[in-house]
């Protein structure tokens, strides 16, 4: 079971009950058990030690601040923080002071109807107007506002100065305690009807009065909803002189019977409204004055000096001390009973700091997904990644037209093996060729290797010279063939190990290798620009990466039909299906 901290700070006293259990909506009245209390003057060194014995407490506080003011304001139907600024500029137009104020609103009743009071009195009262809840709607003796979307409808705002109640509330901070939830008496009155709610009336209106030594509060509440508040300015104690005395119990019930009856006459509610009075104060002979209330206004006055929902078999060491002061503890008793009070001073700045930890773990949510994604393309891009399979050409296949390139030599004759149909070996599977950034093939098919040496044939081992370089047809403005390369290695030399140079070989067929910078430059003279979008170029030690039309491509791809030969910094170079070269930069961006 959950204990509770309720303090009630007044201009004359400072009250504190520590409570197991509170407010529950599957119970009719709740089932408490006070574990604590105590009765302290409003400062002190024994206040300021009984404090700081609960540091590190959750409690909430009820303040009784001099410049407190509870008034219905109407205001569109929206969600809370939207009604709560509406509300406050509102009550600064109708010349209330809102600046350095602390406000929270409230939903206001709507008058009983036949048809509605047997359903009001299975109501289980109102809980906190939150975004998206509808308040009941408007105020008796107020214009009543439509209901609907877009509609508006009535709340009671209540607000008090951040500078009073600050000092007020500061013993409590400089000790260590966490307030929680901050309520003015008029809501510590409305969490006290939440709690009798199964002994209200259905339907009626009942008057909470909290008589104080220096003041009072007055709540008409109607079904678990503040209907409206006002504060008295005296309490049970006379000050004259520098001289306190307690004022005769008559006088008290006439000073409260005409305050009352003022109040509900302003706000056009009329006596025959007023069903039931409850009382709850410290002042002696509390029931007596209460019958005297009574046949003032002709309208029972109940004092709550009984232990209504507290356990009276499990009461402190000092039960007849706790006893005799639970009419004066009720005020901090139903504060620390209530859990979601309806009406809640620090309830805005709750409100943002919520939706501050919703942002802030929307932007965490947001910065784990990026770090994954830049993450996962990080693995995409690290050098010895895996790698899409390259499939192996037949070099007659090719799509290479270059001038100058020499002609394919003659193939081996095939083994005896193969002429008799006997069964060979498999297929040799060649290795992803290497790609160095700029020094690329001008059309990389994967037969292209890099650095090794090409095996000599039959004609170099016999000793007879190359045959003559065909020059193969070539689109465009033809260029001088290019000698082929003597071969001075003898035949039955020992294959040299693959070795890395500073110009590429682009290997074409079985037997001929050519300088793939002697290629481009005897066959390219300006390149054509290329019809694609490239957005950026990854530019690494050993690999270069260009994203074009959204797509992260290296050497050797296919774009948009064209095979990427070269990488630079600036640029793309491609090979077109027709052996044109083009050539790929920002400029080239799409409109």
């Amino acid at each position: 079971m959950a204990t509770r901290l309720g303090i009630e700070l007044s201009p004359t006293a400072c009250r504190i009950i520590e409570i197991d259990g509170g407010l529950d909506s599957r119970q009719e009245h709740p089932e408490t058990r006070v574990t604590a209390f105590a009765m302290l003057p409003s400062g002190g060194a024994e206040t300021a030690a009984r404090l700081t014995a609960l540091r590190g407490r959750r409690a909430t506080a009820v303040v009784w601040a001099q410049g407190a003011d509870h008034r219905p304001v109407v205001v569109t139907d929206a969600p809370y923080d939207r009604m709560q600024r509406e509300a406050r500029a509102a009550a600064q137009a109708a010349g209330r002071s809102v600046e350095r104020t602390l406000a929270d609103i409230a939903p206001i009743a709507d008058p009983p109807t036949a048809a509605s009071a047997p359903l009001k009195r299975r109501r289980r009262g109102n809980g906190p107007l939150t975004q998206g809840s509808r308040p009941d709607n408007d105020l008796p003796g107020t214009p009543t506002p439509p209901r609907g979307e877009g509609g508006r409808r009535t709340v009671l705002l209540a607000s008090a100065p951040a500078d009073e109640v600050a000092a007020l509330v500061q013993p409590l901070l400089d000790a260590g305690i966490r307030v929680d939830h901050l309520l003015t008496p008029a809501a510590a009155l409305l969490s006290l009807a939440r709690t009798r709610r199964s002994l209200a009336p259905g339907g009626g209106l009942e008057a909470y009065v909290a008589l104080d030594e220096a003041a009072s509060s007055v709540a008409l509440v109607r079904d678990g909803s503040l209907v409206a508040a006002t504060g008295l300015s005296w309490g049970f104690v006379e000050e004259c002189e520098g001289h306190r005395s307690l004022r005769e119990r008559e006088e008290i019930a006439a000073r409260l019977a005409g305050d009352l009856s003022a109040f509900l006459d302003e706000g056009g509610l009329g006596h025959e409204h007023l069903q039931h009075v409850c009382i709850a104060s410290g002042v002696p002979d509390l029931r007596s004055m209460a019958m005297t209330l009574t046949e003032l206004l002709d309208v029972e006055t109940e004092p709550l000096d009984s232990l209504f929902a507290i356990d009276g078999t499990r009461l402190p060491d000092d039960a007849d001390d706790c006893r005799e002061h639970v009419p004066a503890l009720r005020l901090a008793w139903a504060a620390a009973a209530d859990p979601y009070p309806p009406l809640d001073l620090l309830r805005p700045r709750h409100w943002c700091a919520r939706r501050a930890r919703l942002w802030g773990a929307a932007v965490m949510a947001g910065a784990a997904a990026g770090l994954a994604l830049g993450l996962a393309i990080q693995d995409r891009l690290r050098p010895g990644s895996a790698v899409r399979p390259i499939s192996v050409l037949a070099a007659s296949a090719l799509p290479l037209r270059l001038a100058g390139v020499p002609a394919f030599a003659p193939p081996n004759p095939a083994p005896e093996g193969l002429r008799r149909g006997e069964p060979t070996a498999g297929p040799t599977v060649l290795r992803r060729p290497e790609f160095r950034p700029g020094k690329e093939p001008a059309f990389a098919p994967s037969e292209l290797r890099r650095g090794q040496p090409d095996p000599a044939p039959s004609e170099l081992r016999r000793g007879e010279p190359d045959p003559a370089p065909a020059a193969a047809p070539r689109r465009g403005r033809p260029v001088a063939a290019l000698p082929a390369r003597p071969r001075s290695k003898p035949a039955d030399a020992p294959p040299t190990p693959p070795t890395r140079s500073n110009v590429d070989t682009a290997v074409v067929g079985p037997t001929t290798s050519v300088p793939l910078a002697r290629i481009e430059s005897a066959t390219d003279a300006a390149p054509l620009p290329f019809e694609a979008t490239l957005e950026s170029i990854l530019v690494g030690l050993d690999r270069r990466f260009a994203l074009i039309d959204g797509r992260i491509v290296e050497a050797g791809d296919v774009v948009r039909g064209a095979r990427v030969v070269e990488i630079t910094a600036t640029a793309v170079l491609l090979r077109d299906e027709g052996g044109r070269l083009r050539r790929l930069t920002g400029a080239n961006r799409r409109p």
